[in-house]
């Protein structure tokens, strides 16, 4: 099975849980479908949406990157240093 990787891991906690990764569009969608903790908000199912288009190519890794860090955000997740991210809780912030 092909994936989409993102160029640099999304790494993210919430409370004193442990920290996870996700690396690719097909593990985003996965933890959006499976593992989400709470209800679904805008953000969450945008980002579902764009890592569906990215598997079928019709979006790029880091719009579905991107989607999923904001989804995190608006879902009070821990932000943890990334690439185009830093640490600061639940709210994701440019370089």
């Amino acid at each position: 099975m092909m994936t989409h990787p993102f160029i640099g891991a999304v790494l993210f906690a919430r409370g004193m849980g442990l920290a996870s990764h996700v690396g690719n569009a097909e593990a985003a969608l996965y933890f959006l479908e499976n593992k989400w903790p709470d209800g679904k908000r805008p953000r969450h199912d945008r980002a579902r949406r764009i890592c569906q288009r990215a598997m079928a190519d019709e979006a790029t890794t880091q719009e579905a990157r991107d989607a999923f860090v904001h989804a995190l955000a608006e879902a009070d997740f821990d932000l943890l240093d990334t690439a185009s991210f830093r640490t600061r809780r639940g709210k994701p912030r440019n370089h």
